[in-house]
């Protein structure tokens, strides 16, 4: 069955090109870097896989708010300095490929997306608050991450690598 692409949504700041795609009658959305060391990324419904730039890309199918967030990346990288009426620097499209990246690998354990923030300092925040959940995840223009997480009779604040293990455990019980 033949692939065939409904629009093209451009190329942010960021380099990040996004595609609503139709392939094999269902709905999906590709997202792809540009650039000369650029990996092509392909979201699937069950996580984030790499392809080769020689290498022909399978289109993958992602759920509907997964579109969203894509879209929603690529407006953050399209904002200019100054953004927040005052000081607000450039989103560094190394937060926003970390942001991307972090929710491909936790897309099949998602059921509320998160909002995605800008920071004046050029990163971003991803932040669900559902419930007696309260979990961002900072990252800051370098690509780094900062974990925030409060619950009834639990705490977490720290980097992302000390905590990575649980992330997926608190992903899926945001509901």
């Amino acid at each position: 069955m033949t692939d065939t692409l409904d629009h093209d949504a451009g190329v942010g700041a960021g380099g990040l090109v996004i595609k609503d795609v139709v392939a094999f009658g269902m709905p999906g959305v590709m997202a792809a870097r540009t650039g000369p060391n650029a990996v092509p990324q392909v979201v699937l419904a069950h996580n984030v896989y790499y392809a080769d730039p020689d290498q022909p890309i399978a289109f993958g199918f992602a759920p509907p708010w997964m579109v969203t967030l894509a879209e929603r990346v690529q407006e953050l990288s399209t904002l200019r300095a100054g953004w927040d009426g005052s000081r607000g620097r450039p989103i560094e499209p190394v937060a926003l490929r970390s942001a991307w990246d972090l929710i491909g690998n936790l897309q099949p354990l998602v059921r509320v997306p998160p909002a995605i923030v800008p920071t004046s300092a050029g990163g971003v925040v991803l932040e669900w608050h559902r419930g007696p959940i309260d979990l961002e995840i900072s990252i800051s223009p370098k690509g780094e991450a900062d974990v925030l997480y409060e619950s009834v009779g639990e705490e977490f604040e720290g980097p992302l690598e000390h905590w990575s293990f649980d992330l997926p455990i608190v992903v899926s019980r945001i509901v």
